[in-house]
């Protein structure tokens, strides 16, 4: 049977949980000699990458993309992320910002499977099109 990448990731997570450094240690042996077992070691960077997406899951963090015409001031940036805890139910906000001078002004939030457009560019573009009907 093949044991998928978030299936390894899923009982790792749930094999360390709680437990203390040397326990840890010792479970990730036991983890990579079954990686090895398998002749799975291929899969160890999408383990990996699974991995996080269900500890951050797990602890409550979210990450988010915000896209803005130029870089956020602290403050703007703050108050995003509050607002994206609020919309989404998140405990932590992990935020990766990025400048698009194309957009104009305002923001593009993106995070799990949500965008929401406050793009300049979006309603000038909402604006033509009713205005065009």
């Amino acid at each position: 049977m093949k044991i998928s990448a978030r299936q390894y990731a899923t009982s790792l997570y749930e094999a360390i949980q709680g437990k203390k450094d040397g326990e840890v240690r010792a479970d990730m042996k036991k983890f990579v000699k079954m990686l090895a077992k398998n002749n799975d070691f291929k899969k160890a960077a999408e383990i990996i990458r699974e991995l996080d997406k269900i500890f951050k899951k797990e602890e409550g963090i979210l990450e988010a993309e915000v896209t803005s015409a130029n870089p956020l001031k602290k403050e703007m940036a703050k108050t995003l992320k509050d607002y994206i805890a609020v919309l989404s139910g998140a405990k932590k906000i992990e935020m990766k910002e990025s400048v698009d001078e194309r957009i104009l002004g305002g923001v593009i939030i993106k995070y799990e499977d949500k965008v929401f457009d406050g793009s300049l560019r979006s309603k000038l573009g909402d604006l033509k099109r009713n205005l065009t009907k």
